[in-house]
């Protein structure tokens, strides 16, 4: 059993958190660049371990999202 302070799944990292609070504080979604999807934010806390990707010294793979407004999402989807 391994204790809960050594457990790294169970943690939010805090890129990961502020991105989550900011989208839910101006009504906004997250978008991730590279794959072109916009996430809900409760879809993006579902699907974290799989989006987000923290690697050796801390780099992480934060810069590929983006906190956009829904209207965004639907002009972008009509062009």
């Amino acid at each position: 059993m391994v204790p809960a302070w050594l457990d790294k799944k169970r943690e939010i990292p805090s890129d990961v958190r502020a991105l989550i609070n900011l989208a839910r504080e101006n009504n906004c979604w997250i978008f991730h660049i590279r794959t072109r999807i916009f996430y809900i934010p409760d879809e993006f806390m579902a699907q974290r371990t799989l989006l987000y990707t923290e690697g050796i010294r801390g780099l992480s793979n934060n810069k590929e999202f983006a906190v956009k407004s829904p209207y965004v999402a639907i002009k972008q989807r009509a062009e």
